[in-house]
């Protein structure tokens, strides 16, 4: 017996908005109102992760919200060509800004204190934590720089580049790049009523608590498949599964998963870096193929 169409469509609900827009409004407050900025700096505040993508399902409840430092860029060139590099080099003046990442994320943690009080703020190596109250939700504010990732350059008026966010773990000091707006962009596309039916994020959500059936089931562990690699990992999945009911899609996918064999030239949604790696940041082949062997195990024992 397969799971009943009533099921799947309720699978696809999707989780709260409105304390996501009153969370992020209230961080986007806090630092525009703290008066201790250095004069001539830009910020850009914006959500990102599942509220942002509208992948968010009911039981999830932390809101996370980028606070970007747009006037300070670090600028990677290494994907460049030789030539390329050279170009850039001649053309580009690359004096350090004087406002950098660690200030920014020391005034940042004070504008937060400042408006929300100091027990209501929690230090993580990535983000600070801002804890829920009343109708706002608990926020991880993630402190970053513009990053720009050159693809090619050959002069001023003609050069190709990624753009993207730049911190440091605090903890450890490494350096993290990401890249939340090209991540949102492409899941809009793939939504496109062109491509997936625009079922490709409620179907993201369904996953995401087909899951927890699977967690319960002890099928998976815990955290072996965090929310961000279940929605890249269908990103992956070619549009055309993505046709019909619920009822369709989802053997349509597994199927489409199940005989995919060589899975490791899977990307992230962001498309600039593959996603089943043994490093950090990426999502172990093992974990990933206990995801979908338990996913097809729960359709085909359902009951």
């Amino acid at each position: 017996m397969t799971i009943p169409d009533n099921q799947l469509i309720a699978w696809t609900a999707q989780g709260a908005t409105t304390s996501a827009a009153q969370t992020h409004l209230a961080i986007r407050t806090a630092l525009n109102s703290f008066t201790g900025w250095p004069k001539g700096i830009g910020i850009d505040v914006y959500l990102q992760g599942s509220y942002r993508n509208d992948t968010q399902i009911r039981v999830e409840s932390d809101v996370d919200v980028v606070a970007e430092l747009t006037s300070t860029v670090h600028v990677n060139t290494l994907r460049m060509s030789v030539p390329d590099q050279q170009a850039f080099s001649k053309n580009v003046s690359r004096t350090a800004a004087p406002y950098q990442w660690d200030a920014f994320r020391q005034d940042v943690a004070r504008a937060l204190v400042a408006y929300f009080g100091a027990e209501a703020i929690e230090y993580g190596s990535k983000a600070i934590r801002v804890k829920a109250s009343g109708g706002r939700r608990k926020a991880d504010v993630v402190v970053a720089a513009t990053y720009d990732d050159y693809l090619a350059y050959s002069g001023p008026q003609s050069f190709r580049l990624i753009k993207g966010i730049w911190l440091k773990n605090a903890s450890t000091g490494a350096e993290l790049k990401s890249f939340p707006k090209i991540h949102y962009d492409n899941g809009v596309a793939k939504n496109d009523m062109f491509r997936a039916r625009g079922d490709f994020k409620a179907t993201v959500r369904l996953f995401k608590n087909l899951r927890s059936v699977m967690i319960d089931a002890k099928l998976l562990g815990p955290n072996e498949a965090p929310s961000y690699f279940i929605e890249c990992l269908l990103y992956n999945v070619p549009d055309e599964c993505y046709h019909g009911n619920y009822g369709q899609m989802v053997p349509n996918i597994l199927n489409w998963l199940r005989k995919t064999t060589d899975k490791s030239l899977f990307v992230f949604q962001n498309e600039q870096f593959y996603l089943l790696r043994e490093l950090p940041g990426h999502w172990a082949a093992a974990s990933c193929e206990r995801f979908i062997q338990g996913a097809i195990k729960v359709w085909n024992d359902w009951r």
